[in-house]
């Protein structure tokens, strides 16, 4: 009888592990979702976020932010492509220069994150506005959906004027919707720090549009990026650094040429015409961070334009 009793716990070994190693391999993996940023190898935190991503937007008081809420679901293309794709996870590049402005600023960041319920390394998102000459940085807090505004920074130089790049050498600035890899972070250049927006991004490349690296940088000196101060950029750089370190893969940067609420809207398209259907249409992700507080996936759809969806 105990024979028989060994051989069977022998053979319901390999069913228990079997039964166990699917989960554990399941964990493995967690982190490398580019639309979970900052997610760790923690089974509880993972749990949680799960819940957090399936939880619908809570109610808008606004009957028109309600609606306007409903436009930006029905803006959903199918088979439209990503425009971010999959990027994978990379290596921030690191320089005495890029060394230097964490250590002098890092500890003062971190209480300043911490009075805002926000901590160093959280996922970050950038919008900029080009009429009012203004980048602002958005972190997300742990645990939480909707990103919180941490700072507006000034651009103290930018080329160009409303309206898109289109071409190489046209001292333009971009409109419309990026992203930034650890890849394109600049470490060290000759405008201190920086990093690189990604344009051209593929509906760029659909409707032809040339150029190519365009950077927030330091040195206060543009030909078609957005130029700040090099204290500023010291302060962004350590910031998206240490959320992209940290586990973010990447994060987006989102272009407008003014703040394209409904009443600069009219005036605006009445002064440029010719902008009229493309500014519509950053307008609808416009409208949807302004809702729902956190930045949409953008993808290119095949009639050239951009949609939105929450992942």
């Amino acid at each position: 009888m105990a024979g028989i009793l060994f051989i069977c716990a022998v053979i319901g070994v390999p069913w228990l592990v079997s039964d166990w190693l699917p989960e554990a391999n399941q964990e493995s993996g967690a982190g490398n979702n580019p639309f979970v940023p900052g997610l760790g190898e923690d089974r509880r935190k993972k749990r949680q976020f799960s819940e957090i991503r399936i939880r619908r937007p809570r109610p808008v008081n606004s009957s028109s932010k309600r609606a306007a809420s409903k436009g930006v679901v029905k803006s959903v293309a199918t088979g439209a492509r990503a425009l971010t794709g999959r990027p994978q996870r990379g290596i921030v590049p690191e320089s005495k220069v890029s060394l230097a402005a964490a250590a002098r600023h890092s500890t003062r960041i971190s209480r300043e994150m911490n009075g805002l319920g926000l901590r160093l390394g959280d996922p970050v998102f950038c919008r900029i506005f080009k009429e009012e000459n203004e980048l602002e940085l958005w972190v997300q807090p742990e645990g939480r959906q909707e990103f919180s505004l941490f700072r507006v920074y000034r651009i103290c130089k930018r080329s160009g004027g409303p309206g898109p790049k289109t071409r190489e050498g046209d001292r333009q600035a971009p409109e419309g919707f990026y992203f930034v890899t650890p890849g394109r972070m600049v470490a060290e250049t000759r405008y201190h720090l920086g990093f690189d927006i990604g344009y051209p991004n593929l509906l760029d490349h659909s409707r032809g549009r040339t150029g190519d690296d365009v950077l927030v940088h330091g040195k206060c000196v543009s030909n078609s990026s957005f130029a700040l101060t090099d204290g500023a950029i010291e302060e962004v750089f350590t910031i998206a650094a240490a959320a992209l370190k940290n586990g973010q893969p990447f994060f987006r940067v989102h272009c407008f040429p003014f703040r394209m609420d409904d009443k600069r809207m009219d005036p605006q398209i009445g002064k440029y015409p010719a902008y009229d259907t493309f500014w519509a249409n950053l307008k609808e992700g416009y409208d949807f961070f302004e809702i729902l507080r956190f930045p949409p996936n953008v993808t290119a759809g095949s009639d050239g334009t951009y949609t939105f969806s929450v992942k």
